[in-house]
């Protein structure tokens, strides 16, 4: 037994509902926990977009239809080349730290980056600020030793 998937339905809740879910994921700072939720938030629509497997055994313990579930989610994303709601974010984020940087030091934007306020931070605060980001980025990738 064959199951048609229309792929344009989830191409639509790509251009729909990721962008409404993704909104602002470039000037946010990035938490693993966020990703995490989002991705679990993610599959979850996928799942409702795409139904249950047409072999799926119901007497099996719920992980191991979840899994199967998730298998024929993830299959029809592929297809549909869809892009999960934290890559999108995670790329709108350096899409945007790229563009910052590409500014001229003289740039409002360049110059209140770099600006340091009066007083101290709160303590246990971590300091990391935007550019420590950036440039930890950079290193990972491999643009700057």
């Amino acid at each position: 037994m064959k199951c048609f998937i229309d792929i344009d339905i989830l191409r639509y809740f790509d251009s729909v509902v990721s962008s409404v879910a993704c909104f602002a994921g470039g000037h946010r700072t990035i938490y693993q926990e966020h990703l995490q939720t989002l991705d679990v938030h993610f599959r979850k629509f996928c799942r409702s977009i795409v139904g249950p497997p047409p072999y799926i055994d119901w007497t099996l313990a719920w992980h191991e239809i979840l899994h199967a579930w998730n298998e024929r989610a993830a299959h029809f994303v592929r297809v549909a080349k869809i892009e999960s709601w934290s890559r999108i974010c995670c790329g709108s984020y350096w899409k945007l730290a790229s563009h910052i940087a590409q500014r001229p030091i003289h740039h409002w934007i360049r110059r209140v980056l770099h600006w340091q306020p009066v007083g101290q931070r709160r303590l246990g605060r971590p300091k990391f600020c935007w550019e420590s980001k950036l440039e930890m980025y950079c290193r990972y990738q491999g643009l700057v030793h």
